[in-house]
């Protein structure tokens, strides 16, 4: 017959079994409800501008982009570095295309197939740096889990081939509705300055214990994506100020969006 000890250790870790799968199932919750609080957003922004002829430089459009933009770059990280089934990332990224595009090009009276065009470069410039690091090891998980779950981190020919086909599929689309591609460089470029925000901002909260510095990097970030931004020659000239604010707005939603990552139990793992 077992022993006393040995029937409280087995106890001890079918407790341990049910409070890990409790918290999974938590996590698991508070991440489907903060995709669907963003989608609401974007439908209510996107309501909103309708209905009252807000453009830019309106603040409520200025707003409605850095929700848009901020959703698009950590759909991004999450494509490149959380850990579950390649499709649900890559559908979790879609949908935030799809619902950023429409917001976007409300809030700017611009094209809307220019906008998807340009969130889905944005999205690609900031998952494909983070798709190399997790190759390395770096990933997104829960607190109890190993980062050096090797199958976790490796990308399958399948995994390789969906990208590939997602990636034609888009440079169709752009193709048959004869997207402007001489610009495309001045779009990269604007992907590229935003891509600090989600990079630093969002990447920092995820792996220090003092939330407190990322909000103070938010100072330093966020005016410098927006000088950059300038450069590119993509926005209006002369706008400056706007493009703090709508960058400042993409901060602080970002940090938003990673604390209720931290709220699930997620940090980002390094392999070493």
């Amino acid at each position: 017959m077992p022993s006393i000890a040995e029937e409280r250790l087995v106890s001890d870790v079918a407790q341990d079994r049910s409070a890990s799968s409790a918290g999974r199932q938590s996590a698991t919750l508070l991440l489907w409800l903060l995709v669907a609080a963003v989608v609401v957003q974007d439908i209510t922004w996107l309501v909103l501008m309708r209905s009252t002829g807000w453009r830019w430089a309106h603040p409520a459009a200025v707003f409605a982009i850095g929700l848009a933009l901020s959703q698009v770059g950590m759909s991004g990280v999450w494509l490149a570095l959380a850990r579950g089934p390649l499709w649900r990332r890559g559908l979790i990224l879609l949908a935030a295309i799809l619902f950023s595009g429409p917001l976007a090009s409300q809030a700017t009276t611009g094209y809307l197939v220019h906008w998807w065009v340009v969130t889905a470069n944005y999205a690609a410039i900031t998952a494909l740096p983070l798709i190399a690091a997790r190759y390395a090891g770096v990933c997104i998980s829960a607190g109890d889990d190993s980062a050096a779950d090797l199958r976790g981190r490796q990308f399958t020919i399948r995994a390789i081939l969906m990208l590939t086909t997602g990636v034609a599929v888009f440079l169709g689309i752009g193709r048959t509705l004869d997207f402007p591609w001489r610009q495309m460089g001045e779009t990269a470029l604007f992907g590229l300055a935003l891509g600090l925000i989600p990079w630093v901002l969002g990447i920092w909260y995820l792996r220090t214990e003092t939330r407190l510095w990322p909000a103070v990097g938010a100072m330093v970030v966020c005016p410098l994506a927006a000088y950059l931004i300038e450069l590119t020659g993509f926005p209006p000239a002369n706008q400056i100020a706007l493009l703090i604010a709508l960058t400042t707005v993409q901060g602080v939603l970002t940090l938003g969006i990673a604390a209720i990552l931290r709220l699930a139990g997620l940090r980002l793992h390094l392999p070493w």
